[in-house]
């Protein structure tokens, strides 16, 4: 009787495995990390065209190499370390060697950080400072600008490859 119930329950073990399919999975024979995200470039400014105000930030984000697969990265814009001001998870498609991130809001003086995520895990970082500059705010080092009509109060991001 035992070796019947250890022959049944070795069975049913064999015939309830399955092959695993989670992204996130690093066991699995087709699990592919995503690349890692080098330097943040801080690529444009843009400006409220009613009140010269500093609205938004287009970042661009090289990889290391091209993504292998399609893969869902999560972007987090931090105020100084502490306070998360937006989230957003966008599917980066493979052959992508980068691409650009695009976060408006109420920026104000201080220290930021944008942060990416593969299921939890961190795949780049950078940091930059919101100062004042000789008409309002601005990102030292970046000269591109660009105005535009931006009238929300929320964070908004966008990706675009």
């Amino acid at each position: 009787m035992k070796k019947v119930l250890l022959l049944v329950c070795f069975m049913a073990v064999i015939f309830s495995c399955h092959e695993r399919n989670n992204i996130f999975d690093v066991g699995a024979d087709d699990f592919v990390p995503p690349p890692h995200i080098t330097q943040l470039i801080l690529y444009r400014l843009y400006y409220d065209t009613q009140d010269s105000m500093l609205v938004g930030i287009r970042f661009l984000l090289p990889c290391t190499e091209a993504f292998e697969r399609t893969l869902p990265i999560t972007h987090r814009l931090y105020f100084s370390n502490t306070v998360m001001l937006v989230e957003h998870t966008e599917e980066v498609p493979s052959g992508t060697w980068a691409f650009y991130v695009e976060i408006f809001g109420p920026y104000e003086v201080g220290m930021y950080s944008l942060r990416h995520y593969f299921g939890g895990l961190p795949i780049g970082a950078g940091y930059f400072g919101v100062v004042p500059g000789p008409v309002g705010l601005t990102v030292e080092g970046v000269d591109e600008f660009e105005y535009c009509t931006w009238s929300g109060q929320d964070w908004v991001c966008t990706v675009y490859y």
